[in-house]
């Protein structure tokens, strides 16, 4: 089950993205970001929306969108991963931005989600970038191409 992400979520959201932390943060500036008040600040933004991907009442995946269409996070639990959570989770966001007009959707994918993205259909536009204690490879997807993956 999809659901819109709430404060009661945060301690599983947080002890979710912690395993992949050291993947994109190179500093504790870039670990910070991912901390219980940063992730509140996420979901309580008004132009920030946060889904959480339920499974037996424990949260697996989430997903998250900046308006009008950058993404923000995309996580599934490591031992889910291959099941189809990430995909329900991405139809869920593009059912979302589908009732704006989003014709290009960004994100700073980790270097280790590059290739999650290119299978979903976005491109690099940048090198590797390490700014912000954070290292990430910028990458946009035309919204004229199919949206299902």
């Amino acid at each position: 089950m999809i659901r819109q992400a709430t404060t009661q979520d945060l301690n599983q959201i947080v002890a979710l993205i912690h395993p992949f932390i050291d993947d994109f943060a190179v500093d504790d500036e870039g670990r910070e970001k991912f901390n219980l008040q940063m992730i509140l600040q996420l979901i309580e933004h008004p132009d920030i929306h946060y889904f959480v991907y339920l499974q037996a009442n424990e949260i697996v995946g989430v997903m998250a969108y900046r308006e009008p269409a950058h993404i923000v996070h995309f996580f599934v639990k490591e031992i889910q991963q291959g099941q189809g959570i990430g995909r329900a989770l991405w139809n869920h966001m593009q059912a979302v931005m589908d009732t704006v007009d989003t014709q290009i959707i960004t994100v700073n994918s980790s270097c280790f989600a590059e290739k999650i993205y290119r299978k979903m259909g976005f491109e690099s536009v940048s090198d590797v970038i390490e700014a912000h204690g954070l290292r990430f490879i910028q990458m946009q997807k035309n919204q004229m191409h199919e949206h299902k993956v």
